[in-house]
């Protein structure tokens, strides 16, 4: 038993060459086993909550393209169009038809005028 080389956290070549005693690649065998467990629930809560950001992105594009089509887009869609479609235009401080007064007073969205410059 005392001529087997002793291989573990002790040796320099089982930790120099990217391996554990355990013959796993980066696996410490004294590493903390509840270390391991919390990052596999970690990494599944962040997979699970990417999923519901994509389920819910998805159906907000899919009832974006409804109202759409159905022409039922709402009140707020048409004050920043028209406020959109004259800052396109040249018209650098619009005025709401459908407020009756500045789009910039009633809105105070100054990143309208570098999505209307697209």
């Amino acid at each position: 038993m005392s001529d087997m080389p002793r291989v573990g956290p002790s040796d320099p070549s089982a930790v120099s060459n990217g391996t554990s005693a355990l013959g796993g690649p980066g696996i410490d065998p004294t590493d903390d086993p509840r270390k391991h467990l919390q990052l596999k629930r970690l990494r599944r809560l962040w997979n699970d909550c990417l999923a519901v950001m994509g389920l819910e992105a998805m159906l907000l594009i899919a009832w974006s393209t409804f109202q759409e089509h159905r022409f039922a887009l709402g009140l707020d869609f048409s004050i920043y169009n028209q406020g959109a479609w004259l800052i396109a235009h040249g018209q650098l401080n619009p005025w709401s038809s459908i407020d009756n007064y500045l789009f910039v007073r009633d809105h105070f969205t100054l990143l309208m005028w570098p999505i209307a410059a697209i």
